[in-house]
C-alpha cells in the first residue's frame, strides 16, 4: 500500500523492447504513480533508521515494567517503616540508644537486598522478545510486505549466532548498531554471527519479508465504482477488531472478520481532529476500535506512526486490524513475551490495480514469481473521493 517498485530484466530503451505495448505500459503507470510525499514508516527525518521512542517503549522491558515501580514504591514505604517507627521502637523497649547505631544500618542493608531481588525479578532471568509487526496489504492482492520490529532481551552477557529465515531481510536499527555481527552466508543459510548482549540490555532488530496468502480480502461494494458496504475475508486467518478510515477521516468499525466471511460497515463513528488537519481520525482512535487495551499495546500501534500524527487514509479507504501473533521462539533463545500483529490493507485508485500490475510486469519479462515490493510512497486518490468510504 505504500507504493509499487517494478523490477524489470531488459532494458526498455533497446530495440525491440523500447517499441513493445508491455513497456509503454509500464511507463505510463509509472508515471502516473503519485506519492503523499509522506515520511516511510520505518525512517525518521534523518534517515538514521531509529525505531520511535514509543514503540521503543513497548519491544524494551527495561522501559515498559511498570509493575516494577509499583514494588519498588511498596519496598520505599516499608524501609521509611522498618527505620522509623519500628526500629526506634523496638531500641526504646531495649532502653539502649546506642543500639540504633546496629539496627539502623541493618534495616537499611535489609531493606536494600529486598531492592535488589525485586529489581532481578521484575527484570527477569530469561532471554525473551517483543515483536511489533505491520503487514501492508492492498486489496485483492495476495502478497504483501511484513515489516516486524523486535526487541532481544539479554539478562546476562553473552554471544550468540541468530539464523536468518529464507526470504527475510535482517538489519540491527541505529541502537544496536555499535554490536554489528558477522554475516555468515553458506549458499543455503544465513547467520547473524556473534551477536552480542550484555547484561538486561535489548537489541533492536528489523526484518522484512515479503508474504504470500492464499487468499485476498476484498471491499463488497453495493455497485460498481459504489460506497463500500461490507469486508471479506479470504485469508487463512482472522482479521481482529478492523476498522476502515474513510477517505476524509471517518471512522466505520467493522469488528471482527473470520477466515471466508464477511462483516457489514457499521455506523461511523465519532471521531476528533488531528493537529495537522489532514485526517479527523487520529492513530489513538484507530486504536481504541482495534481493542487495544493495554498502554503497551496503544505505545506500539502509535509507533508505528513515529509519534506523529499521520492521515492514517492517505487519501484512500484503509482498512486497519489486528492478526494472530505466531508466538514462535526466536533462535532457539528467545521466547516471545508479546508480539503484536497490525494490516494495513489499502483499497487501490481507479485504473490498473496492482495485482494487475504484478500479472502486466510477469508477462513483460516472462518470470512468473516476479512480484511488486511496496517500499516507497503511498498509493493514494487524488483527493476528490467522496467522504463515505
Amino acid at each position: 500500500g505504500l507504493g509499487v517498485a517494478s523490477i524489470a530484466t531488459y532494458d526498455g530503451s533497446a530495440e525491440p523492447h523500447v517499441f513493445a505495448a508491455e513497456t509503454r505500459e509500464l511507463v505510463r503507470h509509472a508515471m502516473d504513480a503519485r506519492g503523499a510525499g509522506d515520511v516511510p514508516l520505518d525512517v525518521d527525518l534523518e534517515g538514521n533508521g531509529r525505531v520511535g521512542g514509543s514503540l521503543r517503549a513497548s519491544l524494551d522491558p527495561n522501559e515498559g515494567f511498570r509493575p516494577a515501580l509499583a514494588l519498588v514504591a511498596l519496598v520505599l514505604l516499608l524501609y521509611v517503616v522498618v527505620v522509623g517507627p519500628m526500629n526506634f521502637g523496638y531500641v526504646a523497649r531495649k532502653g539502649r540508644p546506642t543500639l540504633a547505631l546496629l539496627t539502623t544500618p541493618a534495616a537499611a542493608l535489609g531493606c536494600f537486598l529486598v531492592l535488589l531481588v525485586v529489581g532481578y525479578v521484575g527484570k527477569g532471568t530469561s532471554l525473551r522478545h517483543r515483536t511489533v509487526a505491520l503487514l501492508e496489504l492492498t486489496e485483492g492482492q495476495t502478497r504483501g510486505l511484513e515489516r516486524r520490529y523486535r526487541g532481544l532481551f539479554t539478562t546476562r552477557p553473552l554471544s550468540f549466532d541468530l539464523p536468518v529465515e529464507p526470504g527475510v531481510a535482517v538489519r540491527l536499527l541505529a541502537e544496536s548498531r555499535d554490536r554489528e555481527p558477522l554475516r555468515l552466508h553458506d549458499g543455503a543459510a544465513r547467520t547473524l554471527h556473534d551477536l552480542r548482549g550484555g547484561l538486561w540490555e535489548t537489541i533492536f532488530l528489523q526484518e522484512q519479508e515479503v508474504r504470500r496468502f492464499g487468499g485476498r480480502v476484498r471491499f463488497e461494494r453495493r455497485s460498481e465504482g459504489g460506497p463500500i458496504a461490507a469486508i471479506r475475508n479470504e485469508l487463512a486467518e482472522p482479521l481482529l477488531g478492523a476498522v476502515l478510515v474513510a477517505p476524509g477521516g471517518a471512522l466505520y468499525p467493522v469488528g471482527d472478520v473470520p477466515p471466508g466471511r464477511s462483516a457489514p460497515l457499521g455506523p461511523a463513528a465519532a471521531t476528533g481532529t488531528a493537529p495537522t488537519g489532514t485526517s479527523n481520525a487520529t492513530p489513538a482512535e484507530v486504536a481504541q476500535h482495534l481493542g487495544l487495551e493495554e498502554i503497551e499495546e496503544r505505545e506500539a500501534f502509535a509507533g508505528l506512526f513515529r509519534d506523529r500524527w499521520t492521515d492514517l487514509s492517505r487519501g484512500t479507504a484503509v482498512l486497519w486490524a489486528r492478526m494472530p501473533a505466531p508466538e514462535k521462539t526466536i533462535g532457539d533463545r528467545f521466547a516471545p513475551e508479546r508480539e503484536q500483529r497490525f494490516v494495513r490493507i489499502v483499497a487501490p485508485r481507479s485504473g490498473v490495480s496492482i495485482a494487475d500490475r504484478g500479472e502486466l510486469l510477469d508477462a513483460a519479462t516472462g518470470l512468473g514469481n516476479l512480484g511488486q515490493i511496496g517500499v516507497g510512497r503511498s498509493e493514494v486518490g487524488t483527493g476528490d473521493e467522496e467522504e463515505t468510504p
